[in-house]
Order: C-alpha cells, then sequence, then structure tokens
C-alpha cells in the first residue's frame, strides 16, 4: 500500500464495499476484511510527505461499519478486529459524529450546511452504542472501551449556539471517563438503587454494582466531589450490615473506603449522621461485618492522612526552594509523633488483624512507649506464632495491616532517644515480603519500607539486615534438614530391594521435583527498597549502608542461585537504586567492606555467609581491582603465616586431609601387629 499510494482511495472504498455486503457463502466474512480496512486507512493518513486524506463518504461508511457491524456483535470481537477501527478513532472521528443526527440543525443554524447534510447521513454512534448495550452488552462493552481509549478529542460539546445542544450529555463516554465528576451523584444513585430496593439478581450483581459505585473515585478525583462521597455513605452504609455474602461485601467495604476517603480529603467535617452511620457496624454481631467496618474507616484514614502527608511534603519543598523558612513544616511533624506512636505501640500490642481496632481504645495513650512498660510479653508483630498464622490463614488485608504496623512501629521509635530494639521487626517485614500471598500487599510493603527508608534509613537498614540474616541462617538450616534426611532415606533405601520401596522413592523424588523454591526476587525486592535514599541524603550515609549489605546481598536468598541469570549479584543493584557509583563505596568504605567479609567467612559454611563472602569479594575485585586485589593479598599474606604453615608436618597434613569420621593411619605407623613366628633350628 506504501509502494501505491495513489491506489489507496480505491482500496478502501473495495474493502468497504465488500464489508458492507452480507455474509455469502463463496465471499470471505465481512469481520476478516476490517483488519486490512484498518491498515489501509492507517496508511492513508501517514503517507509522507504529504498525509493522505479520507474522504467524507468513506468516513461516514467506516461510522455506518462501526455502527452497524462491531457494535451489535453478539460476542466480543477478537483484539485485532477492534484495532482496525483505532485511527478512525483517533483522527477522523470528531465530536460532532457522537451525536451527529440530533447536532444537525445546530450546524445548519451556524452556517455550516455541508457538515450538517453529512451529520444528517450519519448515523449518532452514542445512539447506536446504547442500543448495542442493550442488546448484546457483552460484545459492546469491549468494543466501547476499546473506542473510548483511541478517542482523543476533547469531550466536551460547547461550540453549539443553543444551550439545549451544550447541556446536551454525552452520556456513555461520561460514564466511563474518570475525570468527569458532574454525574457522579447520579451514577451511583442510580447504581445503588436496586441494593437498597431489593431487587438484585444475586450477590454476583450486588458486587459489579458495588464496585461501578467504587470506581466512580479516583486518585484524581477534586475535592469538589466531596458532597457526592457524603451522600454515597449516608445511602450506602446501612447496607453493610445487611450483606451476607463474601464477594458483594467485599466490593461494598472497597467503595465505602473510597467514598470516605474522599470525603476525609476534604477541609469541612464530616456530618453527625455519617459518623453515626461508620461507628454501627463496630458493634454488629457478625464478625465479618464489624472487620469489614474496622476495614472502611482505617483503610479511608490511611489514604487520607497519606494523601496530606504528600501534599505537606510538596508544600514544605516549596517553601525550602523558595527560601521562606522550612522550620514550620518540620514543627507540624514534630507535634504528631506521639499520636504516631501511640498507634504504633497499640498496634504492636494487639496483631496484625486487629491492629487497626485498638487505635480507638483507651489503652492506646498508655502505650504511647514501649520501653517505659515494664512486661514480659514481646510484641505481637515479632511473634512468629502471631504473624505466621497471619500470613498462612489470613486474609490479604490481615497481611496489609500487618505490614503497615510493621513499618509504622519501626518509624515511630527510630529517635536517638528511644531505646527500643527495632531489629525483631525486620524478621516480620522479611516474612511478609516472601511468605505474602497478595501481590499488592508485597508492593505496598516496598514502598511503605522506600518512604520509610528515605526518612530514617540507618534504622530500616539495620532492622531489614537482621530480619534478612534471620531469614537466611532459618531457611539454610531447613534445607540441611532436607539434606540430611534425604540422606538418611538414601541409604535405607539402599538396604532394601523390594519392588515397594523402590516405588516409594520415585514417589519422594516427585515430591521433591515439585517443591516450591525460595522466592529470592521478593526478598531482593525489599531489599532494594531499603536503599531507596531521599534527594538529600547524605552521601557517607549511603555509603556506609551499602557496604553494610555486601555480604546479605550476596547470599543466594537474595542474588538467586549462581547460575544462569542470576550470575550477578543483588549488591551492584542496590548501588543502582541508591544512586552511586560501586567504586565510590569500595574507596569510601574499603576497611568496612573487608571487615564484613572477615566476618562472614568465620562463620558456619551452613549458612552459606562464607559463599556469599567469597561472591562478594569476586564483586568487589571486578569493581576496583587496583584497591581490592592489594587489600586481599595483604590479608592472605597475614592469614598464611610462613613461620605457622612450615611448623606443620606430614602427619598434621595427612590428618587435615582425612576425610570425616575416618581414623588418620601415619604411613609408617606398624599399631598391634602381631609378631610373626620364625622357625628354625635353636
Amino acid at each position: 500500500m506504501r509502494q501505491a499510494p495513489d491506489a489507496l482511495p480505491a482500496t478502501i472504498d473495495t474493502l468497504l464495499g465488500l464489508a458492507n455486503t452480507k455474509p455469502q457463502p463463496n465471499r470471505p466474512d465481512p469481520i476478516t476484511i476490517l483488519p486490512l480496512l484498518g491498515v489501509a486507512v492507517g496508511v492513508t493518513l501517514r503517507l509522507k510527505p504529504i498525509p493522505g486524506t479520507v474522504s467524507q463518504e468513506q468516513k461516514t461508511a467506516l461510522t455506518t461499519l462501526y455502527t452497524t457491524l462491531v457494535l451489535p456483535a453478539r460476542t466480543p470481537l477478537p483484539s485485532f478486529v477492534l484495532e482496525a477501527f483505532d485511527d478512525w478513532a483517533a483522527h477522523l472521528l470528531t465530536e460532532a459524529d457522537l451525536l451527529a443526527s440530533g447536532n444537525a440543525a445546530d450546524l445548519l443554524a451556524s452556517g455550516n450546511a455541508a457538515d450538517a447534510d453529512a451529520a444528517n447521513k450519519t448515523p449518532a454512534l452514542l445512539t447506536a452504542a446504547e442500543n448495542a448495550l442493550a442488546r448484546a452488552p457483552e460484545g459492546a462493552a469491549v468494543a466501547l472501551t476499546r473506542l473510548i481509549d483511541a478517542y482523543t478529542h476533547p469531550s466536551t460539546y460547547t461550540n453549539s449556539p443553543t444551550p439545549a445542544s451544550r447541556a446536551l450529555p454525552k452520556e456513555f463516554i461520561t460514564k466511563l471517563l474518570p475525570a468527569i465528576v458532574n454525574l457522579a451523584r447520579e451514577i451511583c444513585d442510580a447504581l445503588l438503587a436496586a441494593p437498597l430496593a431489593g431487587k438484585t439478581a444475586g450477590p454476583e450483581h450486588r458486587a459489579a454494582l458495588f464496585g461501578m459505585v467504587g470506581r466512580t473515585v479516583t486518585s484524581s478525583t477534586p475535592t469538589s466531589s466531596t458532597p457526592t462521597s457524603l451522600a454515597v455513605l449516608q445511602t450506602a452504609l446501612p447496607l453493610l450490615a445487611k450483606e451476607t455474602h463474601e464477594a458483594p461485601l467485599g466490593a461494598l467495604t472497597g467503595a465505602l473506603r473510597a467514598h470516605l476517603a474522599c470525603a476525609l480529603k476534604g477541609t469541612e467535617p464530616l456530618p453527625q449522621a455519617v459518623i453515626t452511620a461508620l461507628l454501627a457496624p463496630l458493634s454488629d454481631k457478625k464478625e465479618s461485618i464489624r472487620r469489614a467496618a474496622v476495614d472502611v474507616i482505617c483503610g479511608a484514614a490511611w489514604e487520607a492522612v497519606a494523601a496530606r502527608e504528600a501534599v505537606a511534603a510538596r508544600e514544605a519543598s516549596r517553601v525550602t526552594t523558595g527560601k521562606t523558612g522550612g522550620k514550620a513544616p518540620a514543627a507540624k511533624a514534630k507535634s504528631t509523633k506521639p499520636a504516631t506512636k501511640s498507634v504504633a505501640s497499640s498496634a504492636t500490642k494487639t496483631g496484625a488483624s486487629s491492629a487497626t481496632k485498638t487505635a480507638h481504645s483507651s489503652s492506646a495513650t498508655k502505650t504511647a512507649h514501649p520501653s517505659s512498660t515494664k512486661t514480659t510479653h514481646p510484641s505481637s508483630l515479632v511473634i512468629e506464632r502471631v504473624y505466621g498464622k497471619v500470613l498462612r490463614e489470613g486474609s490479604s488485608t490481615d497481611a496489609l495491616w500487618l505490614a503497615r504496623a510493621g513499618v509504622a512501629a519501626l518509624v515511630a521509635f527510630s529517635e536517638p532517644g528511644d531505646n527500643v530494639d527495632t531489629t525483631p521487626l525486620g524478621a516480620t517485614l522479611a516474612r511478609v515480603a516472601t511468605r505474602a500471598a497478595d501481590h499488592s500487599v508485597r508492593g505496598e510493603l516496598n514502598a511503605l519500607v522506600s518512604g520509610a527508608a528515605g526518612r530514617v534509613p540507618k534504622t530500616v537498614g539495620a532492622a531489614l539486615r537482621a530480619g534478612v540474616l534471620e531469614l537466611i541462617v532459618e531457611e539454610e538450616a531447613k534445607e540441611a534438614s532436607k539434606a540430611s534426611a534425604k540422606a538418611v532415606n538414601g541409604a535405607s533405601a539402599k538396604e532394601k530391594k523390594n519392588t515397594s520401596d523402590e516405588k516409594k522413592a520415585a514417589e519422594d523424588a516427585e515430591g521433591e521435583k515439585g517443591e516450591i523454591p525460595f522466592p529470592f526476587e521478593r526478598l531482593r525486592a525489599l531489599v532494594l527498597a531499603s536503599v531507596a535514599f531521599g534527594d538529600g541524603a547524605n552521601e557517607r550515609a549511603k555509603h556506609d549502608e551499602l557496604a553494610a549489605w555486601l555480604v546479605e546481598a550476596h547470599h543466594s536468598l537474595v542474588s538467586g542461585p549462581p547460575s544462569g541469570k542470576n550470575k550477578t549479584s543483588a549488591w551492584i543493584g542496590l548501588c543502582g537504586r541508591a544512586g552511586v557509583d560501586p567504586r565510590a563505596v569500595v574507596e569510601s568504605s574499603l576497611d568496612a567492606l573487608f571487615a564484613s567479609l572477615l566476618a562472614a567467612s568465620t562463620t558456619a559454611p551452613s549458612t552459606g555467609l562464607p559463599e556469599a563472602a567469597a561472591r562478594a569479594l569476586a564483586t568487589l575485585i571486578f569493581v576496583a581491582p587496583d584497591l581490592v586485589v592489594p587489600r586481599a593479598m595483604a590479608q592472605m599474606t597475614i592469614d598464611l603465616d610462613p613461620c605457622t604453615l612450615s611448623s606443620l608436618t606430614k602427619d598434621d597434613m595427612g590428618a587435615w586431609a582425612t576425610p570425616p569420621g575416618q581414623l588418620y593411619a601415619a604411613p609408617n605407623f606398624e599399631g598391634d601387629k602381631a609378631q610373626a613366628t620364625i622357625k628354625g633350628k635353636d
């Protein structure tokens, strides 16, 4: 088609004629013509040096083809068929085409007779879309979603001279575009009418309706939509106590949480009626309703506080940039620290699944500082029996609040005057990162750790290193026990030669092949998040943290097995994430790096740390050979003292080379051999 641009108009006309014909036995299906037609239109619009044009008749035929063949499809059409109309929607379709037949009078009144005549001949696209959604919603919804993604023109209609036409809404498009909020109140009322009247078709129907109510609020929704959210809360909160199925209850919880967060982001306080409606489900007899109410309140509060902190951070950055004084934001942040400690401390006393409930209890103010409370009971956030059950049996919401509580407690008790050991929290966060089933929980945990590392990098790094090291030792111990059990089973299997034993051994081998390997990618993502320092971080502090991560980042449970694509270590990735040159770290922290290597090389081989130290040394030699090789040779000279080596005898070397479990016998050692009897004459 590019080689014959003059034939493109005739090609488009021919393809339109074939696509508009009814299916016949000897002719191709009109649907199969559409991809080639889309290619012809796309090539025409992209001709060089002068783009081609599609005539008004061809444009009208394309619109007619879309409204008569694509929209009425009973089943969703393939994606390559829908992509054929992307160029038509992006370059040819205009706002006048959406309401073509109803627009003709306005165009004629404004003097555009040609456009008015074309509008009379073009079918109303929105009318066809409404009819298609009523007849075959499955296929029409997919096609219209693709159309809205490709449509690039403004979604307002303000050029009409008559007020009636200016007020005419584009119903379907405005319902799907998230930037349009003027119809949110009417949409929510229409969606909640059926559940309020009890006339839904079932739980799936209610779940779909509640999900659509939640989608009317987005992160970019302006605060002017607060009245809509308040109205939705007053209308939909009574439905929370009436819901008995899990799917619609979860959808309703998400919708209420989104609208409550939108209301909290505003400047006006919540009305008393909304507060009463929010507190009513907390005393419900059903645990599922109480948990849903807690999720609504605390989830919305978390989102609203995060939004306000983001606004405060941007304001503080603007004030600092303008050099008009930046002490006010810092003072405000400091004044909220005791409240944060109170909530975090009470969260650590009650566990992840009920952490949010204690924020409203009176005991929260009594445990503002856990170091001042003399108790023998450790925090539930660091008890493996508690958080392990949450990760194994709890919901994704419980795991999410466990991650939030752990990071919040880690940040709250990070001041120099706080005599609180926060390192056990690192073990909790490391296990959440590797054992949480929901990827959204792991993603939010990494985001929270990144934010905390920007504020208190030293505390976050120390806690996570301790947690990662504890997890490494635990996993390596499990692998060692499995290996020993396998060796014992293998030895016993050699003694048993019958068929049943061989069959059982084969089944055990198949079971081992089906074991899930350790998810080192998840742990590596957490480690990478711990070095997401802020823009104002001290370079020396960055180097110290990266040097401290040297050995752990080279462990196979973080970098992955040293084979295939995992030959490179995660430490180079840490330096890249922190925005630091690895050679600069080696130059400034060479002593600390070698101290870490020597300490790791003396640990038990079963932990895998000596092997990680060897991999770390290879990485350092690759990064800065002129600095690392002389230092390594000097250390080897110290370790391999010639006087000590020369004092070793052959027996010492032979005993050292003897395999474990065997007794060394010297070459000239005769032992207790009996003296041979010599026969002969006296």
